[in-house]
């Protein structure tokens, strides 16, 4: 069973050298065949947590009820505003499909940190693992970060500022992975005024 949650967990893992080189492939010559690695990585990542939030767990210890029904909510939110954060916070065609000099979104939960999606895909398995009392579901989601975060780090330093254009400015204005107080506050305005707008208010 170890055995079986460590292939699982590896397969997982595959996914960061696919979104690598999807993004490599966008600062070059943007060929049809690569753009599809971001998808095979997002169904392999999806496939490996799935079957380790379905399958036995060799270290399962059980938990009462109510705490795990609390962070199971807490799991729930926790994807629900990762995916938010990598599909619908910015312009899904440009960003995935383009090629260099997309348009950068600044705003919203990019205005509170460059890479939001970090911190979310670590939470969503440290939520969900202690819900299911499933610490292999913990030890994935730590390898799946740690390799998010070699990820991001190579996006941020040598793919992003030939894809987006003015993104050294970006770097230097927003926080890498952990927002700070002026950055989250920022965030936090963007969506109250957006929902001010959609209420028929006047924007300031």
């Amino acid at each position: 069973m170890i055995v079986i949650t460590a292939m699982i967990t590896c397969l997982g893992c595959l996914a960061f050298p696919l979104f690598l080189f999807y993004d490599y492939n966008q600062i070059t010559k943007n060929r049809k065949l690569p753009r599809s690695f971001f998808l095979i990585g997002c169904i392999l990542i999806t496939a490996a947590s799935a079957a380790l939030v379905f399958g036995k767990d060799p270290l399962y210890y059980g938990l009462i009820p109510a705490a795990a029904a609390i962070f199971g909510i807490l799991a729930m939110l926790s994807l629900a505003l990762l995916i938010f954060t990598l599909f619908f916070a910015f312009d899904f065609g440009g960003a995935y499909v383009g090629g260099s000099k997309n348009a950068l979104c600044r705003t919203g939960v990019y205005g509170a940190c460059r890479h939001p999606g970090v911190v979310l895909l670590f939470a969503f398995y440290v939520f969900t693992s202690a819900s299911l009392s499933k610490p292999s579901l913990l030890i994935a989601g730590a390898a799946f970060t740690a390799l998010n975060t070699i990820y991001v780090f190579v996006q941020d330093r040598c793919f992003f500022p030939k894809l987006y254009e003015d993104y050294g400015s970006y770097r230097v204005e927003v926080p890498f992975i952990i927002p700070n107080k002026a950055s989250l506050g920022k965030c936090i305005q963007f969506y109250k005024d957006n929902q001010f707008k959609r209420r028929g208010g006047k924007p300031r």
